[in-house]
């Protein structure tokens, strides 16, 4: 084959693996920003998953979610409200 098809094929093979590292980086983030931080939705244990959260115990209200994630309800019924991270 000839150099200039080969670099040309070479560049598409860059660019296309450009474009979907970034459709990547995008989903990813509005996967995020779809969920609004709330801790005023009340949301059973069952709820929470079903929205694609996990349930943290929260005694004495210290708890956060982590780097990255967001708090969209509170939890009931326990004993001391939990939080549901996503």
């Amino acid at each position: 084959m000839p150099a200039a098809v080969t670099a040309g094929m070479t560049f598409t093979r860059i660019a296309i693996a450009l474009v979907l590292t970034a459709a990547s980086a995008c989903a990813e983030e509005t996967s995020r920003s779809e969920h609004a931080e709330r801790s005023d939705v009340r949301m059973s244990p069952e709820e929470c998953e079903a929205a694609g959260g996990d349930v943290r115990a929260n005694p004495g209200a210290g708890v956060q979610c982590e780097e990255g994630e967001v708090q969209i309800g509170t939890v009931f019924p326990s004993i001391e409200p939990d939080i549901c991270c996503v």
